[in-house]
């Protein structure tokens, strides 16, 4: 983690990464912080931490997830590219965490994210103040 990043937060980071240490192969740098190597996957581990500190979910419940989901991915594939493996692993857990609770179906996750993909929505809607995309085609409360 760079010094950009407050301390509070680091530590927090750094006491999720402990739960997480017996998972091996967890991507570290060799001071031991978490290794993102594209933005996003900085993103998904915030959401994670974000939501089960808002205790949508215990986290033995994604722990155990994950575990299944690395025990059930080809070694290859964790050999090759194993943080891109890792963190897509996390938003497939996410995914289903939401979809089980009743907090969102894959379907409407699935939708959204074509959404993105397709320049439809951006992230501008989530700034406070106002987004700066036409309604034409979809309509969403502001």
């Amino acid at each position: 983690m760079t010094s950009s990043i407050p301390l509070t937060l680091q530590k927090h980071a750094e006491e999720i990464l402990s739960k997480l240490s017996n998972l091996g192969g967890f991507p570290q740098t060799p001071s031991g912080s978490p290794l993102f190597s594209e933005p996003w996957q900085a993103s998904i581990f915030g959401m994670v931490v974000t939501l089960h500190e808002g205790n949508l979910f215990p986290w033995d419940d994604f722990q155990e997830l994950l575990i299944q989901r690395i025990e059930n991915t080809d070694p290859s594939h964790l050999q090759n590219e194993t943080d891109w493996v890792y963190y897509s692993l996390w938003i497939e857990i996410l995914e289903q965490i939401l979809s089980n609770q009743n907090h969102m179906e894959i379907s409407e996750l699935d939708k959204r994210a074509l959404e993105f993909a397709e320049g439809i929505r951006d992230a501008s809607e989530f700034i406070i103040g106002g987004h700066s995309h036409s309604h034409e085609g979809h309509s969403h409360p502001h």
